[in-house]
């Protein structure tokens, strides 16, 4: 926090030469400024009475806005659908075979690209006559060709051959294999103990997917506007929102259901925070011609939809969020969908309070130096306080005199703190001109002398909003309170 605090001490003296000083009554005078040009705002008090002070932003048009985001949570197509590979080991019975495959979700697949795998067959060997094989897979193509591997009869074995590249195109989840074998005369030839190993990893699936749910893994949001660094008071919030922020690459269509949203309070009590405004809500996800890019939504909470304001009058300290998406929700079996080994579905979850509503008794302390450190004995005294109030909060104002910012010395103000009207505002709580208040405070002399003792004072600001906190008015970054501070006093 920048202080604009300069201190000197400034001797006024006074003399008048008497001819007898020995009958001469010479009380000197004294006059120091304690404090010159100090201000105060909103923001500088929160981080200042703050460890972390990074809850309080400020927004584009200079409003003050409490912004808490809790941890992304993602959901990818490994924990949804699991590795997009399956296992072909399987022996040939007759020269076609029609091999199904389970994927570990209700997908059919209608076109895939294969970033990984291979293939290889086997069989018995034919030693004592030449055979010439050619082992096909007409659902896996490389340029619109089906996969051929020529071998012969004496080997046993094939290659093994990549996958990479090609793409799959199967008649349902189900992979067709077929060969031809033919002797030098042209006869048809049955292979013996004939197998194929194959293992493909697709890269991107197309086709159709039913109905779904998977579970996003809950998350919560520390909130720290009610936690016990403050002295006492309290602060009502009449604008709080709570954003779910979702990024979906999937290509199908998913629906949000939420499954958790609550508040803890301080003393641990939960609230359930009304969420039918955003429970059942569509997605955005992007369609097969924008493959690779994600679509997000913006799911909100306000005082408008939501019983959000009665829930931050309980002071929580803790939001708790889960989330399940439904994809399909409709179980549309002739929708084409498609899938990516990259694809994800992110949640982030933000709290933002902007500082406009109602204060009561909401106190705040700061610190300042003061220049007594040269003053040994005095008489009586006399403080003069200025006052600017930029800020549509009034405030009441005492200063405590302290030695090694923790002993307490004594207080400026014997009985009744000063009060310093808020600035004035107009309908909308917007401060239209600030308020300046000038006030004179005696000092008796020994209270004085207990008062130079002392090296820091400390400013207890306790806010209150107009009508006994009932108003609602917005705080802005640059509003502040000015004070300046002088002392004329005796020797």
């Amino acid at each position: 926090m920048k202080k604009y605090l300069f201190f000197s001490l400034c001797l006024i003296v006074s003399c008048q030469v008497a001819e007898d000083l020995e009958t001469t009554d010479y009380a000197p005078e004294f006059a120091i400024p304690v404090i010159t040009d100090a201000s105060v705002s909103f923001i500088e008090l929160w981080e200042n009475n703050s460890p972390e002070g990074q809850s309080l932003v400020v927004g584009p048009d200079g409003n003050l806005v409490f912004k808490y985001e809790s941890e992304p949570v993602e959901v990818s197509t490994l924990d949804v659908l699991g590795a997009l590979d399956f296992p072909v080991v399987s022996g040939l019975t007759d020269t076609i075979s029609i091999l199904p495959f389970v994927l570990p979700a209700n997908i059919v697949i209608e076109r895939a690209t294969i970033s990984a795998g291979f293939v290889v067959f086997q069989f018995q060997p034919i030693a004592d006559k030449l055979v010439n094989i050619t082992f096909t897979l007409p659902d896996i193509k490389l340029n619109g060709q089906p996969l051929e591997i020529e071998t012969n009869g004496f080997t046993g074995i094939t290659p093994s051959v990549s996958l990479i590249g090609y793409t799959f195109e199967p008649q349902g989840n189900e992979l067709e294999i077929s060969y031809m074998a033919t002797d030098v005369d042209g006869n048809r030839v049955v292979l013996e103990k004939a197998g194929v190993i194959a293992r493909p990893t697709l890269q991107f699936v197309s086709g159709t997917w039913g109905r779904e749910e998977f579970q996003l893994p809950s998350t919560t949001v520390s909130i720290d506007l009610y936690d016990e660094r403050f002295l006492n008071g309290n602060l009502r919030f009449s604008q709080p929102t709570i954003t779910a922020n979702i990024e979906s690459s999937f290509g199908v269509p998913i629906r949000s259901r939420v499954d958790i949203l609550n508040a803890r309070t301080k003393t641990g009590w939960k609230m359930d925070i009304d969420a039918s405004a955003i429970d059942g809500v569509d997605i955005n996800y992007p369609l097969l011609a924008e493959r690779g890019i994600s679509k997000e939504t913006t799911l909100q909470l306000d005082y408008t939809n939501s019983n959000i304001v009665e829930v931050f009058d309980t002071q929580p300290t803790e939001l708790e969020y889960g989330l399940t998406a439904i994809a399909n929700p409709e179980d549309d079996q002739n929708l084409t969908v498609f899938v990516e080994d990259t694809s994800t579905f992110k949640a982030q979850v933000t709290v933002e309070v902007p500082v406009v509503g109602r204060a009561a008794s909401f106190t705040a302390t700061e610190n300042f130096e003061v220049p007594f450190e040269d003053i040994e004995v005095v008489s009586e005294g006399e403080f003069k306080l200025i006052v600017e109030n930029e800020l549509p909060i009034g405030a009441i104002l005492q200063f405590y005199f302290l030695k090694g910012n923790k002993l307490i010395l004594d207080s400026l103000f014997q009985e009744i703190p000063q009060l310093i009207a808020p600035a004035n505002i107009n309908d909308n709580g917007n401060v239209t001109q600030a308020i300046e208040t000038t006030t004179f405070i005696p000092i008796a002399a020994a209270k004085m002398q207990n008062i130079i003792k002392g090296d820091q004072v400390q400013v207890k600001v306790t806010f209150q909003t107009a009508g006994n906190g009932v108003q609602d008015v917005t705080v802005k970054a640059d509003q502040t309170i000015n004070f300046r501070m002088g002392l004329r006093f005796k020797l």
